[in-house]
C-alpha cells in the first residue's frame, strides 16, 4: 500500500515537477526587465526574438519530459482550476505593478506578490519543500524592506525583475531534481513490486 500510495503521488506531481520549463521563462523575464537599463534601441528588436527563443526551449523542453518520463493526461476539471489560477495570479500581479508604477511605495508591492504567489503554486501544486522556502522568503523579506525610496520605477522593476527570474531558474533546477530522484525511486519500487510477485509466484 505505501508502494502504491507513493507512486500515486508522484504521477501526481510530475506535470509540476517538470521544473526545467521554468527556465526559459525565467531567462525572458530577466531579459525583458534588465533591457531599460542597458539596451541602446527599440526593445522589441530583442525582446520579440528573445520570447520566440524561449517558447521554443519551452516546447523542446516539454518533449524532452515526455519522452525521457512520459506523459500525464490531466483531467478538463483540473485543466479549468489550473487556467483559473493562472488567470488571477495575472491580474493579481497586473495590479500590484500598477501599484509600483502609479504610486512609488518605499517597497515593491510587485516583488513581493509574485513572492506570495510562488509559495501558493509550490503549496498547492509541486508541494511545499525545504528548497522553496529560502527563494520565496528572501524575495517576498527583500521587496518589503524599505529600501526602493528613490530608487525610481523603472529601476526597482529591473533589481525585481533579475531576482524573480533567477528565483525561478533556481526553483526550476530544484524541481527537475527533485523529479529526477521520486522517477527513480518509484522506478525502484515498482521493480522491486514486480519481482516480488514473480517470487510468489504471480
Amino acid at each position: 500500500m505505501l508502494d502504491r500510495t507513493r507512486l500515486q503521488s508522484v504521477t501526481a506531481r510530475y506535470p509540476y515537477l517538470q521544473g526545467l520549463l521554468l527556465v526559459p521563462i525565467g531567462l525572458w523575464i530577466m531579459l525583458s526587465s534588465s533591457l531599460p537599463s542597458w539596451w541602446p534601441w527599440r526593445n522589441e528588436l530583442l525582446l520579440w526574438p528573445a520570447f520566440v527563443l524561449a517558447a521554443w526551449a519551452y516546447l523542446r523542453i516539454n518533449r524532452s519530459y515526455q519522452n525521457s518520463f512520459g506523459r500525464v493526461v490531466i483531467s478538463r476539471s483540473q485543466r479549468l482550476r489550473d487556467g483559473a489560477w493562472a488567470v488571477a495570479a495575472l491580474l493579481v500581479l497586473a495590479g500590484a505593478l500598477f501599484l509600483d508604477t502609479r504610486y512609488e511605495f518605499p517597497v515593491s508591492t510587485f516583488g513581493a506578490t509574485f513572492a506570495a504567489l510562488m509559495l501558493v503554486y509550490w503549496k498547492y501544486a509541486v508541494g511545499l519543500r525545504p528548497r522553496h522556502l529560502p527563494l520565496a522568503s528572501g524575495l517576498f523579506l527583500s521587496s518589503l524592506a524599505p529600501l526602493w525610496t528613490g530608487v525610481g520605477a523603472d529601476s526597482a522593476i529591473v533589481i525585481i525583475g533579475l531576482a524573480q527570474g533567477a528565483a525561478l531558474v533556481v526553483a526550476g533546477l530544484l524541481d527537475h531534481a527533485d523529479l529526477v530522484s521520486s522517477m527513480a525511486s518509484s522506478q525502484g519500487l515498482s521493480n522491486a513490486a514486480s519481482q516480488g510477485r514473480s517470487s510468489a509466484g504471480f
